[in-house]
């Protein structure tokens, strides 16, 4: 059975007295963790997680990134780390990824990264 609601305290004190309002609001967190963690998607979420850490770390990544970017025409800008705790967490990491998958790509095709490589290639 689903659970709809595990009482966060830190969902009640962003709502203050407005009745019920925390149980939605929790709900969505409690739904959307439960299609993250989902078949399929879990998996694309860990890879677009692994793929992120790695341009967060290496500064020579970022840099060929930008210059790809540039070459496709799409604005410089590395992917968003998730904030797990808010249900709306993932979505500007996967807009990132909707809109840059032709950088991405090609910097796998120039790369040769082992940490990058098998996370891209099995989201693909």
């Amino acid at each position: 059975m689903l659970q709809k609601c595990d009482n966060g305290s830190n969902i009640k004190a962003g709502w203050g007295d407005f009745e019920g309002a925390t149980c939605v609001d929790h709900g969505l967190q409690l739904c959307a963790n439960i299609f993250l963690n989902s078949e399929g998607i879990k998996e694309a979420v860990r890879c677009m997680n692994g793929i992120t850490a790695h341009y967060s770390r290496s500064c020579v990544g970022t840099q060929t990134l930008y210059n790809i970017q540039r070459e496709l025409k799409l604005p410089e800008s590395k992917p968003s780390t998730k904030a797990a705790t808010r249900w709306l967490g993932q979505f500007p990491q996967t807009v990132w990824f909707v809109h840059n998958a032709s950088a991405v790509h090609k910097y796998d095709n120039i790369v040769s990264c082992p940490l990058f490589i098998p996370l891209y290639h099995k989201c693909a």
